[in-house]
Parts: structure tokens; C-alpha cells; sequence
């Protein structure tokens, strides 16, 4: 994940499985991106690198994942429940993607983690609801594809439109 609007830097974490559960971590351009010894990634600049796992009592056991460094290019929100009672709350889950070449083809890839992405929330009619993105937002409580969710508290009878918009 890249802001271009700051300095600020963007965590997500990989995992592994399997082997003697003793694993080694590494990053193939160290300018792009970092990762930690329990597979914290940081992204330090656009572009695109592959970490790699190694099992640490068995090297021939290993896996790498690409690691894409980009903007966003689009949000949506994924289908859920829109209708709710006065009082009461629902979470509406956001996909954001951006487009990579993988391959030599033009892909659209996921956002794994959005909490902290610098959003605005806006919508046509502020009575309807209130609205914020929980930072507290355990990420497995959102569809696969979500990577942060649209918390709406309903106030009043009525209906609005919510647009989200990147500050990047």
C-alpha cells in the first residue's frame, strides 16, 4: 500500500504454515519494501518485490509471494445489508484494488489491509447517518475481498448516498 500524500509507511503481514514452524524471512528490493523476521511487510517506495519464506531447519522448503507497492485505483463496496433501524448500526465492507502487471498482463489486485488508509466519508444527507471506518475493525469480521469496512449508524428515517473518496 502506497500514499503518495505523505511519508506515512503502510504495514501487512504474510504467513506461513507447515515445515518446522521456524521460519526465515527476506524481501528481494530492500527499497521498495521490508519485512520482518514474523512477516511484517512495510512498503518504502512504488514498485514491486517478492519476499520469500524459508523453513530455517530445511532450506530446500520455501514459498515466495509477489509484494506490490502501488496507489489505489478503485474502491467499491462489496453487496451487504444497507437497510437497518433507527439506533441501530451496520458495517459495510470496501474493496480496493489496484492494477499491476503480472506476467506482462494488467491485473486488478486487492487491498489486504485499508484501516489506515487516509479516507474521507462523505454523504448527501448528513441526518441519515453517522459514519466511521473503525480502527479497531478486526479485518476477519469483513468478506475476503474487504479490506476495511464503512461503519453507518442509523439516525433518522431517510436514505443517502455515501461516497468514500482517497486523500492521496
Amino acid at each position: 500500500l502506497w500514499d503518495t500524500g505523505s511519508n506515512r509507511t503502510y504495514h501487512g503481514f504474510l504467513t506461513a504454515d507447515g515445515g518446522s514452524g521456524e521460519y526465515y524471512w527476506s524481501i528481494g528490493e530492500t527499497s521498495i519494501a521490508s519485512i520482518s523476521q514474523i512477516g511484517r511487510v512495510s512498503g518504502l517506495k512504488e514498485g514491486m518485490t517478492v519476499a520469500k519464506v524459508n523453513d530455517r531447519l530445511n532450506n530446500l522448503h520455501f514459498a515466495t509471494a509477489p509484494v506490490f507497492v502501488v496507489p489505489p485505483d478503485s474502491m467499491s463496496f462489496l453487496p451487504s445489508q444497507v437497510e437497518i433501524e433507527i439506533g441501530l448500526e451496520v458495517m459495510l465492507p470496501l474493496r480496493v484494488q489496484a492494477e499491476v502487471q503480472i506476467d506482462g498482463k494488467l491485473s486488478m489486485v486487492s487491498f489486504g489491509d485499508c484501516r489506515y488508509m487516509p479516507l474521507d466519508l462523505a454523504t448527501s444527507s448528513e441526518e441519515v447517518f453517522n459514519l466511521s471506518i473503525p480502527a479497531s475493525l478486526e479485518l476477519t469480521q469483513l468478506p475476503e475481498s474487504a479490506c476495511v469496512g464503512v461503519r453507518a449508524v442509523a439516525n433518522s428515517v431517510g436514505n443517502t448516498k455515501l461516497t468514500v473518496t482517497y486523500r492521496g
